[in-house]
């Protein structure tokens, strides 16, 4: 899957990533917010240790992966996760 992650994303957070065969860009807040390009959902990550970050990010991505592709934002901690789907 593609992620675009923002910029202050912890880096092994990105290198985890990365090894679990996901291709990985790091400029989310450029592209997707600044710009309002389309995106297949956001995935935000609070109140996350950054050791956390990217089995947090993973367990979204195999629960939430067709709400995200559909443009869905979920917002995640580590004790819980919401999800908002698009206005259709």
């Amino acid at each position: 899957m593609r992620l675009l992650l923002d910029s202050s994303i912890w880096p092994r957070t990105v290198a985890a990533l990365r090894a679990s065969g996901h291709d990985v860009d790091k400029d989310f807040g450029e592209l997707a917010v600044r710009h309002g390009l389309r995106h297949s959902g956001i995935v935000r990550l609070v109140l996350t240790p950054v050791s956390e970050e990217a089995r947090l990010c993973e367990r979204v991505l195999a629960l939430y992966g067709a709400e995200l592709a559909n443009g869905a934002i979920v917002t995640a901690a580590p004790e819980r996760i919401r999800i908002r789907l698009p206005e259709r």
